[in-house]
């Protein structure tokens, strides 16, 4: 059994996988042990009468009306106990109403006695700390807001998933009107499934901001996958009762890909009018024997139809769907076969559908309440499928249409198209284009067995481009990384209309990098001066063309107008919004081209086209302006001077009002590029705008830069010897 299992993750993660699994193996018993199972009677010990009515009709809401009695093998729950010496008992409930009493009680209890309990309930998630502190058990603690409340509705959910974890009540049969975040359900609302005692987790949800997602506090059970199970067949038997397919579902480890809320409503449009029982926004794992049953491209979504699907990070589900998740039971107790995914996946004649690249990312970092190991372990599967994923769908669009009499899932809208495929990378500078570029040119050849031909750089021009295509197999694909096409666009030198038009043929996707404008202004004034190539005077560079918004907003406007809207990738430079922190990671996953195996062999490190420092570059300049020397001069002399210090110091090129100018300038032309195209961060595309405070002091070689400027001198090489 353990062979099987170790030759099954080398077959479908390699190695990295393998050693995923031996760092992060999986806890015995689950993530947490739960609190220990007890049975009926009930027996309630509350101070004051309406508290003790209001949780009679929670419980009778639960249970029945049959739960109360007293006896030996009866368990208590005690509401606002006192402190007390006394050992605690395994057959007992706590529950606090007030957040400051559990400080109190944990100060007069005797912390051995306090963890003998079977279950403690607080109302806030500061008694829920102070009590993991003192060193109760995670599995023992449930976080019950209501009961921190005036009694109503809310009051008989939270103490159902106390009552489900100590076996006194079966999941199976809630009704979902116990839960207020389950009623009132519309279809295509968002719902995100998270356990409120998992305080880490859900802040990490809820910090990401995203609209209209509605929490659901989840169930918890021992193993951890079955509370999951019931979570989701909960959820699924409130769709169905307000006719709410389809639906959203996330779990609160998802985090949002580059354009989520744009793909998201992308999705929801192609799926309508279509046959589909599930949409997978990331699937966990693409199994070799998968059957892909069609593959269609829509502007920077390739939609891909299979039989299969498995993963519960963010799904859409359509009400055969539902009916099926409203289904599931424990069946055999086996986590290998009966998880809520597996059950789901088993769907006879299912009907899934995903996207390349995946809609949602794991969060990597976060703990798995189901299984008690890190996300990280997941990592390797999930790169594994969408590499696979990527891989079998380039193979089906290779298929010759006339081979293919299999009826694709479509009804009605514009036909489905297996056109060639063009990915036109337009840059911008600075923005790792060479990085790309060299990824390219490196794996060209590996590229080419997928489908792909990358025919170098440069290629900016409509008559090159021609002469490119005419070189393509009948069914090849097409990949272009060129930065001169969006720096030289609508020039002799890079018609775009022109492009456009040797394109025709083709389903092109127009991706294009922004970076953050001051830092682009600043990289690019460098890149000119270190080359020898680029305006002198910085003051007159941010005062001309550099600085034109307008000129920005028309080039965009310019590629949007000739290829579509939906048809471009507006992406940003930016670190923090980079699948894994990456350029090429990012490319590949934005673009879904295909990503070699981890094991093709060595890579060729790649270089990035990285600026230096403001005051080596106007040291350079000085050089340059001054003596009259050439650039391979200057580079021997900085490599002789002890410029250390130089180098390392932190000194903007740029003064605090030029930044501002820039930014005012600027901003506001990516508030609309983030509401026209929905990618970016909301509202204005790039997360770290920057803040003056934070601004580095200008480089104090621009004074002498600028000084020189104003009164120059004959350049003099003598003195530079």
């Amino acid at each position: 059994m353990v062979l099987g299992k170790i030759g099954r993750t080398l077959r479908h993660e390699g190695l990295p996988g393998l050693w995923m699994r031996l760092r992060h193996p999986k806890r015995s018993g689950g993530a947490a042990a739960l609190t220990p199972q007890q049975q009926l009677p009930l027996q309630l010990d509350c101070p004051g009468d309406d508290l003790a009515r209001a949780l009679a009709d929670a419980l009778d809401r639960i249970l029945g009306q049959h739960w109360q009695g007293a006896g030996e093998a009866a368990t208590m729950l005690r509401i606002d106990p006192p402190p007390t010496r006394a050992p605690g008992q395994a057959q007992t409930a706590l529950a606090f109403t007030q957040p400051g009493s559990v400080r109190a009680w944990l100060t007069g209890t005797d912390p051995a006695a306090a963890r003998q309990y079977g279950a403690v309930l607080v109302p806030d998630p500061a008694s829920l700390t102070l009590l993991r502190q003192a060193g109760l058990a995670q599995g023992r603690l449930f976080l019950c807001p209501a009961l921190g409340q005036p009694p109503g509705p809310a009051l008989a959910g939270d103490l159902a998933r106390w009552l489900a974890a100590a076996g006194l009540a079966e999941p199976s049969h809630f009704s979902p009107d116990l839960f207020p975040a389950l009623t009132g359900l519309r279809p295509r609302d968002r719902l995100c499934l998270s356990l409120p005692e998992s305080l880490d987790r859900r802040a990490g949800f809820q910090t990401q901001s995203l609209p209209g997602f509605r929490i659901v506090d989840g169930l918890r059970l021992q193993p951890g996958w079955q509370g999951a199970g019931h979570s989701h067949a909960t959820i699924a038997r409130a769709a169905l009762t307000c006719d709410a397919a389809p639906i959203w579902v996330c779990e609160d480890d998802m985090r949002p890909a580059p354009g989520f809320e744009a793909h998201l409503a992308a999705v929801e449009a192609y799926l309508d009018g279509r046959d589909w029982d599930m949409f997978s926004g990331l699937l966990t794992h693409t199994p070799p024997d998968c059957r892909i049953r069609h593959v269609e491209r829509r502007g920077a979504l390739t939609f891909v139809h299979l039989d299969y699907a498995t993963g519960m990070v963010l799904n859409l589900y359509n009400r055969r769907a539902l009916e099926r998740l409203a289904a599931w039971t424990p069946a055999q107790g086996q986590s290998e076969t009966d998880t809520v995914d597996a059950w789901l996946s088993r769907l006879p004649g299912l009907r899934a559908v995903t996207t390349l690249p995946f809609l949602a990312r794991h969060d990597d970092a976060a703990m798995s309440t189901v299984f008690g190991f890190a996300n990280r372990r997941y990592a390797s599967l999930i790169r594994a499928s969408e590499s696979r994923l990527s891989r079998m769908a380039a193979e089906w669009l290779k298929r010759p249409l006339a081979c293919d009499k299999r009826p694709p899932p479509h009804c009605g809208g514009p036909p489905l198209t297996t056109r060639r495929r063009c990915i036109l990378h337009i840059g911008t500078m600075k923005t790792g284009t060479t990085t790309v570029q060299a990824w390219l040119k490196q794996n060209a050849g590996w590229l080419a067995e997928q489908g792909w031909t990358y025919p170098g750089w440069p290629l900016r021009h409509a008559g090159l481009i021609g002469q490119a295509i005419q070189t393509l197999p009948a069914d090849g694909n097409l990949v272009i990384s060129d930065e001169g096409l969006w720096h030289y666009s609508g020039s002799a030198r890079s018609d775009t209309a022109a492009i456009a038009k040797a394109l025709e043929d083709f389903d092109v996707t127009v991706i294009v990098y922004f970076r953050r404008p001051d830092h682009f202004l600043e990289s690019w004034f460098k890149q000119g001066t270190k080359n020898g190539t680029g305006q002198v005077d910085i003051s007159a560079f941010l005062s001309g063309f550099a600085t034109s918004s307008t000129t920005f907003r028309n080039r965009l406007n310019r590629f949007a107008t000739l290829f579509g809207d939906d048809r471009l990738i507006v992406a940003p430079y930016e670190r923090a919004q980079m699948q894994q922190g990456d350029i090429l990671a990012d490319f590949l996953h934005r673009t879904g081209l295909p990503q070699p195996p981890a094991d093709l062999g060595a890579k060729e490190k790649l270089r990035e086209n990285v600026s230096p420092g403001s005051d080596t570059i106007l040291l350079a300049g000085l050089m340059r302006q001054v003596f009259g020397l050439d650039q391979d001069r200057i580079d021997q002399i900085l490599t002789l001077v002890p410029v250390e210090n130089i180098a390392r110091a932190r000194h903007s090129l740029f003064t605090r009002e030029e930044v501002a100018a820039i930014r005012a300038d600027y901003r506001p032309v990516f508030a609309e590029i983030q509401q026209r195209f929905g990618s970016g961060a909301a509202p204005d595309f790039f997360l770290d705008w920057g803040d003056d405070d934070d601004l580095p002091p200008v480089s104090p070689l621009r004074l002498a830069y600028d000084g020189y400027l104003a009164h120059p001198a004959e350049p003099d090489s003598t003195a530079a010897e």
